[in-house]
């Protein structure tokens, strides 16, 4: 019987989130960048209800981009100051009560 292939370990490469009751197109891109043509992790397009997230992330880093940019989605009128200070403090709330980030399919 051949082997069975597996999905590599990992996050999901997702095409949507419902946010506040409207939907976001995610979009995964490799060498994302901004107008100004420097490197961005992410980036939350409001006009289109677009997250465009950067390809090549490592998960704990994506982790961090995801949270940020869903925060953008999610609570517009806040100044990117706030969300890159509430981002790793909610984070780190998070991994307090003991959430960590896990390879899927590691878990039993």
């Amino acid at each position: 019987m051949p082997a069975r292939s597996r999905k590599p370990a990992g996050p999901r490469r997702i095409r949507s989130l419902t946010l506040r009751r409207r939907r976001w197109r995610v979009r995964w891109v490799r060498g994302l960048a901004g107008d100004d043509g420097k490197p961005l992790l992410g980036l939350c397009e409001h006009a289109k209800s677009v997250i465009s997230l950067e390809a090549d992330q490592t998960p704990r880093v994506l982790l961090d981009t995801i949270l940020h940019e869903v925060l953008h989605a999610s609570f517009p009128l806040a100044t990117e100051r706030n969300v890159r200070i509430a981002t790793p403090e909610i984070l780190a709330a998070l991994a307090r009560v003991g959430f960590r980030l896990v390879p899927r399919g590691s878990q039993p």
